[in-house]
């Protein structure tokens, strides 16, 4: 039976005019169709109930009680990277709030315990267990300083700073990123920025179980973390991963109040730069950006990291076909690469093939997610061509 929450929620769908605008680009915004496809799961899977407007039809029978969840629907469900894009073209268009439909479709899975994909229930038992959907124990968080050369304030142990870096699972327990907390952290000393991290007490920022439909669990780590937070008397929680920024800045004060500024550190290095705190010497690259989906769609930030990487002297920017607002997903996002991570590199071979066509050499992001699905999708196309994030670059670019 619909819960009164679910009903008022998936009463959104309704609005739904099955019109294709989230199909695909409207070539008034793009220059050619090889890359005007929009939406990752119904390009690959070339079935209606994979579009946008196929879940919001979903969703409405799935209010009506005209059919029960089946296998197809929750594949169709969790194969979403929940890049915003058909929200923010309806937004534009029809009006359409898809996302919030999609959040409560995949609420209503874990609710029936009919979903998620095996592997991200696996994920999930992880994140209750070890605090990290990857089940690494907590002591291994911050593996990657004892690499750094500098001392670092521990907050959880009683040192002082005015500023917190949240680094994130996905930075801190990857042995392919975890080169870019340790830019991060060399950026923020050159910058001057005191600054200090939380150790092993740093937790989950509670994306993955708000991703996956499991409300209560996000809930309940957010207020952990808030009262962690607020506890630290800090002044900005710097972030890195996109999808932990906005998580805490979007979603946090459902929950509760932050006393601290939350700053994305493409944001941190914009003031940095304009205060000249950090210049850089020659680096001649021609590069083309890529938008990740929550710093980009849900959060608003498309040119600030733009400037950062055009600060950067002999830097050349040119942008693919689909960028900011339309930028093409990774493939990752949404814990799709939990549960299907052959169709993410699928979708990432798609954007490196995108930025390939751009005539540019490096393909330049700031999220690890982004970074490592494009790696593989590097890989899996034998591409010849560089993948690089924003903070190892603009540390390998420092003057002196």
């Amino acid at each position: 039976m619909p819960t009164t929450e679910e009903k008022k929620i998936f009463e959104n769908a309704l609005d739904c005019v099955r019109c294709g605008s989230c199909h695909v680009i409207y070539s008034t915004r793009i220059k050619s169709m090889r890359f005007g496809k929009q939406c990752p799961p119904g390009t690959f899977n070339l079935i209606e109930s994979f579009y946008p407007d196929g879940l919001m039809y979903l969703a409405v029978g799935l209010s009506r009680e005209q059919f029960p969840y089946s296998p197809r629907g929750i594949d169709a469900v969790y194969s979403c990277t929940l890049c915003r894009y058909c929200h923010s073209i309806c937004e534009e268009y029809v009006e359409t709030q898809t996302m919030p439909v999609i959040e409560e479709l995949r609420n209503k899975a874990v609710r029936e315990g009919v979903g998620p994909l095996p592997e991200q229930k696996k994920a999930i038992e992880n994140l209750k267990a070890t605090g990290s959907i990857y089940g690494y124990p907590r002591e291994k968080r911050f593996a990657w300083l004892k690499k750094y050369q500098d001392k670092v304030k521990d907050l959880s142990r009683g040192d002082k700073a005015s500023a917190l870096f949240f680094t994130g699972a996905n930075y801190a327990f990857s042995s392919s990123t975890e080169d870019i907390p340790l830019a991060v952290a060399a950026l923020l000393d050159r910058g001057g920025i005191d600054w200090g991290v939380l150790g092993d007490a740093e937790n989950c920022s509670g994306y993955p179980a708000l991703a996956l439909g499991y409300l209560d669990m996000f809930r309940e780590l957010a207020k952990i973390n808030i009262d962690a937070f607020n506890k630290l008397g800090v002044k900005q929680i710097i972030v890195a991963c996109p999808e932990d920024y906005a998580t805490i800045k979007l979603r946090y004060p459902e929950i509760g109040s932050l006393n601290a500024e939350i700053i994305h550190i493409t944001e941190l290095y914009h003031q940095l730069i304009r205060d000249k705190k950090i210049t850089f010497k020659q680096n001649k690259l021609k590069a083309t950006y890529h938008d990740p989906c929550y710093l980009g769609r849900y959060c608003g930030l498309y040119e600030k990291p733009r400037q950062v990487l055009q600060a950067i002297p002999g830097v050349e920017l040119v942008e693919m076909e689909r960028n900011r607002m339309d930028a093409w997903c990774c493939g990752a996002g949404g814990a799709v690469k939990i549960g299907k991570p052959d169709y993410a590199v699928a979708i990432g071979r798609d954007r490196v093939e995108e930025a390939v066509s751009s005539g540019a050499a490096v393909l330049v992001t700031a999220c690890p997610l982004c970074f490592e699905n494009f790696t593989e999708a590097k890989q899996a196309g034998k591409f010849n061509f560089e993948i690089k994030d924003l903070s190892v670059l603009l540390l390998d670019s420092l003057a002196g």
